[in-house]
């Protein structure tokens, strides 16, 4: 639901008040709604394969190629900061933060 939540607020402020047919708005979710389920079930050769499929698809039923492939990369950036840790630390860091659980025992 969080992530369904996340794509209607990257395609609702593009698309709403563009004018285009309510037809066409909801064609351009379900083309990223597709791309979120490929990004989160298939990897590889696998996933460029399907995504080929898929970026026909949508073109076929009208969609235009330039918002497909600008909302291609939004939906992988958005799952990509998605899925990272929310803290990475360098090896300097947790080096340091060891030496100082040491120091205080």
């Amino acid at each position: 639901e969080r992530c369904l939540r996340v794509f209607k607020d990257l395609t609702d402020p593009m698309l709403v008040g563009s004018g285009l047919a309510i037809l066409k708005v909801n064609q351009y979710r379900w083309f990223v709604q597709d791309l979120a389920g490929l990004f989160r079930a298939k990897a590889g050769l696998d996933l460029a394969y399907c995504l080929e499929g898929t970026l026909r698809k949508w073109f076929e039923q009208g969609l235009e190629p330039n918002t497909m492939q600008f909302l291609l990369c939004e939906v992988y950036k958005r799952l990509k900061q998605m899925s990272a840790p929310p803290f990475e630390s360098s090896p300097s860091e947790v080096k340091h933060g060891k030496k100082e659980a040491v120091a205080t025992r």
